[in-house]
């Protein structure tokens, strides 16, 4: 056998170990292979070494031996002689100097591989002429592959990411570069672990998801308190900014409730405190662009706590930023909002028109509420589906809005009531007598071009008409208000309570006049400027309600010989007598005649 020859040898008192090694390294440098085998003779060094006096002089050859073999090898791989290459990794294989082998192949693939300092772009190309070199080279190409990619990961990829990112915490100021920086590197590391994947390169795709862990694992550790202390601050500063450009310096009305606001009462007392008690300020302190950006901000992070948090994790994280956008857009913006529209909306008996400058607050406020539940649905609910935080944030949500509800129609509520606080206010300028003037109020020297009576002066027609048009003008912008601000069932069920209560309100004006022929004839003339309003409200049962007041109003001018004939007919049959009974006696002549209905 082989080894037989190499132990007579060994065994030889002329043995000169460095000439053996010499000889046994040319004729694998000559490319001979006469009775040359390298498991043999690695067997051989190993039967050697145990001969006293040999064993440090083989050592020392050895180690020489293999450092020019190595260099060789290096040697081979700048000039790409890939077959030189393959003879020596034959020859290192059984021998303990094999790992070095492959260090120095590593080494010298690596070096100067990333002169462009992308390393994203440049690995999968490294990657890939590393990989032919290997499975031209070596035999057992995964595991020098395997070895290759932990180098390359552990090693130079590494030392990248952390140079850019800090070694400590990062700066409170700069969270918000920190995460991008760190969840874009993040995510470009993942991706090149799945592109290395896909194009077959990585053996065991499980250890490179390992290795990017180690990688970013200090970063990993803090990142749910760093993401949450980001977003609370960036909310922070949003707001804060917003509110510095108004010139607005936020009040303290958190411990106001909504009874508060209703309570009439007390009304002055709370504008008093938060000094907005007028609507003279036409700014709603709600941004739709402030909620934007901060919805934005909210997110990024939800984006980035779905990459970067454990699984264990994520559904507590997503929660908390929920939570921290709750509080800041929800809470401290609109809610805040909502409460000093509240407070500016002036009492019922206000001497200033109401400008209904809260339903414009309910619009931005519904358009905000949209796009906060868009982002829970699309960017939250799938996040905590599988979790019991998704029933917590839900119902967290769903108590939040219904207090903004309960808010707004309370708004709505106290603007009506200004609103036709404010009409009746007009009205009390009426006197008791405009209605049933005696002759030194007519003349005919002047006659009206309007349908009222001849015999009424006209300037005494221009005055009473003053009201209605007053009147008219006040309402027709306060239904625009509303228009611009409401839609859906929310602007039907507003336009009717409204028409309601104005028809009231002029229904019960007009029972405190006692009316003679010219009075009716003007008053029928206010009405009718009321009818052609009722039409703006969209309606129908107001225009309906107005219809019938009209037809009413003609009771005041019929001859009394028609009135039961006028009361029998479509638009009057069905009122309840007590009602026409009541109208036909504000009538000056109703008490000369006997009426029977």
């Amino acid at each position: 056998m082989i080894f037989a020859a190499y132990a007579s040898e060994m065994e030889s008192p002329d043995f000169d170990p460095e000439e053996f090694v010499e000889r046994q390294a040319w004729k694998l440098g000559s490319g001979s292979q006469e009775q040359f085998n390298a498991d043999a003779l690695h067997h051989g060094f190993v039967e050697t070494i145990k001969f006293k006096g040999t064993q440090d002089r083989i050592h020392r050859k050895y180690d020489e031996i293999e450092k020019k073999l190595i260099n060789d090898f290096v040697y081979g791989y700048r000039n790409g002689n890939k077959e030189r290459m393959q003879q020596i990794v034959d020859v290192f294989k059984p021998f303990k100097g094999y790992p070095h082998l492959v260090e120095a192949f590593i080494e010298e693939s690596l070096q100067g591989a990333f002169g462009s300092n992308n390393y994203f772009r440049e690995i999968p190309r490294l990657c890939k002429e590393t990989v032919a070199v290997i499975s031209a080279v070596f035999r057992n190409k995964e595991q020098v592959l395997s070895k290759f990619l932990s180098v390359l990961y552990s090693g130079r990829l590494k030392e990248f990411i952390q140079s850019q990112l800090p070694r400590s915490d990062p700066a409170s100021d700069d969270l918000d570069q920190y995460l991008d920086t760190f969840a874009s590197l993040y995510s470009k590391t993942q991706s090149l672990s799945r592109e290395l994947s896909d194009l077959g390169i990585c053996p065991d795709p499980s250890s490179l998801q390992h290795i990017n862990k180690s990688i970013f694992e200090n970063h990993l550790k803090g990142y749910p308190s760093v993401e949450l202390d980001c977003l609370r601050k960036s909310c922070a500063s949003t707001l804060h900014k917003y509110y510095a450009d108004l010139g607005h310096q936020k009040k303290n009305i958190s411990n106001k409730t909504v009874s508060d606001f209703l309570d009439l009462q007390s009304v002055k007392a709370v504008m008093s405190q938060i000094g907005q008690g007028s609507e003279e300020h036409e700014e709603s302190f709600l941004s739709e662009h402030t909620a934007i950006s901060i919805l934005e901000e909210t997110k990024n992070s939800l984006k980035r706590s779905q990459m970067l948090s454990k699984p264990s994790q994520l559904a507590n994280n997503v929660s908390d930023l929920f939570q921290v956008l709750t509080t800041s857009l929800m809470e401290e913006h609109l809610e805040y909002a909502l409460d000093l529209g509240l407070e500016s909306i002036p009492g019922p008996d206000s001497k200033s028109p109401p400008k209904g400058r809260f339903f414009g607050i309910v619009r931005q406020a519904n358009a905000i509420v949209v796009l906060y539940q868009k982002l829970f649905e699309e960017s939250v609910v799938p996040l905590i589906s599988a979790s019991p935080k998704h029933k917590e944030c839900l119902q967290r949500k769903r108590n939040l809005l219904k207090q903004m509800e309960i808010k707004m129609d309370a708004g709505i509520e106290r603007s009506l009531t200004a609103i036709m606080g404010y009409v009746r206010q007009l009205f009390v300028e009426q006197k008791k007598t405009d209605f049933r003037r005696d002759s030194t109020d007519m003349s005919t020297e002047s006659q009206s071009p309007a349908a009222c009576p001849s015999i009424w002066n006209y300037s005494v027609f221009v005055a009473f008409r003053e009201l209605p048009h007053g009147v008219v003008r006040f309402m027709t912008g306060i239904i625009q208000r509303i228009k611009d601000g409401l839609d859906g069932a929310n602007l039907e069920s507003t336009m009717t309570e409204l028409g309601i209560r104005f028809h009231r309100a002029i229904y019960e004006h007009l029972l405190q006049f006692q009316y003679n022929s010219a009075g009716a004839m003007c008053v029928i003339c206010d009405v009718n400027e009321y009818r052609h309003l009722a039409q703006e409200f969209g309606i129908p049962l107001i225009a309906s309600l107005f219809d019938t007041l009209h037809a009413l109003c003609n009771l005041l001018i019929v001859p009394l010989s028609n009135i039961q004939q006028i009361c029998m007919g479509e638009a009057l049959a069905s009122l309840d007598r007590s009602v026409l009974v009541n109208f036909i006696q504000l009538r000056v002549d109703s008490k000369a005649a006997k009426i029977t209905l």
